[in-house]
């Protein structure tokens, strides 16, 4: 299991009404960046009003308290055969979990394929599916590294997650149980924050051993594909975001469409 899902599952830290695309504002960042890098561009991302004051609203809605935030492992373009160019890319069936990836996946030039995590190794294995877009730890855990050829380590995007507590549960307890709680959650948070990175990396090393060709994508391939992300995969989340789409992408520095 990864270590960034696994702990505290008995405080819940799914939220229903936050949109499966949220992590998508952040999809293929200006330049490429290293997973430490990204974690921080996330939280500095966050931190802008629009998008802060969404994210409260939320918490509001629910009466909610978030007690702590970690990163899951940046996601990759995982593929079936020896590909390291943009041309490479096109035509192959790859697997997108959200809208965003599927338009991103089109804008590339390969064909989006919606299918669910347990029936995708047989399909990569049968050649029905030639790629997918996720982390490390999936392509380890779902052992799809036995089907897979290898990935471009492009960094598309990194999605979080972290506990979640009830407003009033959490200001019942007595102070001083909540300031321990605070204070654990924070160094949980810290720890996990801090090992990520190396667990990326960890991962990184063991698929090589394995035998899989992982590719840092060249200046030129990751512009092409920052590109694809700016012209078609930004204006539709901006659009299915609503009214304030547009202003977080402006805060977070994207100008969509150009």
């Amino acid at each position: 299991a990864s270590p960034f899902s696994y702990p505290f599952k008995g405080l819940g830290y799914t939220l229903a009404d936050c949109p499966d695309s949220w992590d998508h504002f952040t999809l293929l960042p200006e330049e490429l960046l290293t997973a430490a890098e990204m974690q921080e561009q996330k939280l500095e991302a966050w931190s802008k009003p629009t998008i802060s004051t969404y994210l409260n609203g939320i918490f509001d809605q629910h009466n909610a308290t978030p007690m702590a935030t970690w990163f899951y492992d940046p996601y990759q373009l995982w593929v079936t055969s020896d590909v390291d160019s943009f041309e490479g890319l096109k035509g192959l069936k790859v697997r997108g979990s959200s809208p965003e990836q599927a338009e991103f996946l089109s804008s590339i030039g390969a064909s989006p394929v919606n299918i669910q995590p347990g029936e995708l190794y047989i399909a990569l294995q049968r050649g029905t599916v030639d790629g997918t877009i996720t982390g490390q730890g999936a392509v380890v855990g779902f052992k799809w590294s036995e089907v897979l050829k290898g990935g471009i380590l492009a960094n598309v995007m990194m999605t979080s997650t972290g506990p979640i507590l009830n407003r009033d549960r959490f200001n019942s307890l007595p102070s001083e149980y909540q300031e321990i709680l605070s204070e654990e959650m924070a160094s949980v948070e810290e720890d996990l924050r801090n090992y990520m990175p190396e667990y990326t990396e960890n991962l990184h090393e063991g698929l090589r051993e394995e035998g899989l060709s992982l590719v840092d994508p060249s200046p030129e391939l990751y512009e092409q594909l920052r590109n694809a992300a700016v012209n078609e995969t930004y204006p539709a989340w901006a659009e299915r975001a609503g009214p304030k789409g547009l202003q977080m992408l402006e805060e977070y520095g994207v100008e969509v469409g150009q």
